[in-house]
């Protein structure tokens, strides 16, 4: 067994009633409690808590873990802390629940009574669980206001007597980068108004991007078409992926979503679609685009996944003549998968792209229209004295 086994097999023998695998029996348990979090659905706690680390397979919850009672529920996932990969950590992932906030506590405690050498962060929560932990009303929770770090690049340095500070949790942003809600109106009227992927200002570049977009088309006599995720296309989504990402972790994320039974994301009513450029030299998988309501009723839906691969030596068997500026292509593709979610969910209000921790994709977010929310984490500074480790925002701020 390695590490994450151990561990997995250790919480099961600690919570033996309230751990289960993030499956198909998980589902109803799930959707009975989405509030709108961006974490809290059936894909976004399968990806969010995903063994990603090859070094760190799971054979215990290898589809994800899932912590739930009639208290709280959350995913769990066991990871390698990026900043310093010596040191595991247990991220808890978008509590919910009527009596989140003590549970999540009593399993803190727990958890740091068993794993004093582990890391203890809660990631995934909004404005309002922020405001909860950080209420002195709340378990002595204090939030100390939020900064620009995400949590994943938190520098972690050695620090001797550190027991002063009476802080339980630290409190930060979950991504760097916010752009991240697209209205359902914004869509339909840049629709209207002829914006083929733009919600901005009608402007030279942007003109000039969708004549960029028509000419591809035309010159090589495409169609765009899209197939759900099935037995058959998910090979092909599954190539894909291996083409365009060298990063095993990346294509551990979408292997979650790839492993996941079409039933399932049928009962989830998720929208998973591998796209494609087709013409009379045949059909060529480009990309591959994934969703899944986050709010009752369908009024939010959370985009999770979406990559088009348009390199020349994959498209140049359908395409013979190539298209200079791929982002072009890419901001088409994803418009195009908006509308199909516009058309699916009729109560839908809000589409939510997530934060983003690159500059690029906050280019895009940001360029077609989508409004800042932060999502926030915490870390627990207990488990942080006890690896005698300290974050360096922590450090500062204590003047040490």
């Amino acid at each position: 067994m390695n590490i994450r086994d151990k561990i997995e097999q250790k919480l099961t023998d600690i919570f033996p009633a309230n751990l289960r695998p993030i499956n198909k029996e998980a589902i109803p348990l799930i959707t009975s409690l989405k509030d709108g979090n961006y974490g809290y659905s059936f894909l976004g706690l399968k990806t969010s808590t995903r063994p990603e680390d090859p070094t760190l397979p799971s054979s215990v919850f290898p589809d994800g873990l899932l912590y739930h009672n009639d208290k709280a529920s959350f995913g769990i996932r066991i990871a390698r802390y990026p900043a310093n990969p010596e040191k595991i950590c247990l991220i808890c992932v978008a509590p919910r629940g009527r009596d989140w906030v003590s549970e999540l506590d009593f399993f803190r405690t727990k958890v740091e009574e068993h794993f004093p050498d582990n890391l203890f962060f809660v990631r995934h929560l909004s404005h309002e669980d922020w405001k909860a932990l950080g209420s002195p009303t709340n378990l002595g929770f204090i939030a100390q206001g939020k900064h620009d770090e995400p949590w994943q690049s938190m520098d972690f340095t050695p620090l001797e007597n550190i027991d002063s500070s009476e802080e339980k949790y630290r409190v930060g942003d979950d991504q760097e980068y916010h752009h991240r809600l697209l209205s359902r109106r914004d869509i339909i009227k840049a629709e209207e108004r002829g914006y083929k992927g733009y919600t901005g200002n009608i402007t030279r570049p942007n003109r000039t991007r969708r004549k960029q977009t028509r000419k591809f088309f035309e010159d090589n006599n495409l169609t765009l078409d899209w197939k759900d995720l099935d037995e058959e296309t998910v090979k092909e989504a599954r190539a894909l992926t291996a083409l365009h990402f060298a990063d095993p972790g990346v294509r551990s994320f979408y292997e979650n979503i790839f492993r996941t039974a079409p039933e399932y994301l049928q009962q989830v009513n998720a929208t998973c679609k591998v796209m494609y450029l087709c013409n009379e030299n045949g059909r060529l998988p480009v990309g591959f685009y994934a969703a899944e309501p986050t709010g009752q009723d369908d009024e939010i839906v959370a985009r999770y996944a979406g990559f088009s691969h348009m390199k020349e030596e994959h498209i140049k068997t359908i395409a013979e003549k190539a298209l200079n500026h791929k982002d072009v292509l890419d901001r088409y593709f994803s418009w195009s998968f908006l509308q199909i979610m516009v058309e699916k969910y009729n109560n839908l209000k809000t589409i939510d792209f997530g934060g983003s921790e690159t500059p690029g994709l906050e280019y895009f977010k940001e360029d077609t229209g989508c409004q800042k929310e932060i999502s926030y984490w915490v870390a627990s500074l207990e488990s942080l004295r006890k690896a005698s480790l300290v974050p360096n925002v922590v450090r500062n701020r204590l003047g040490r």
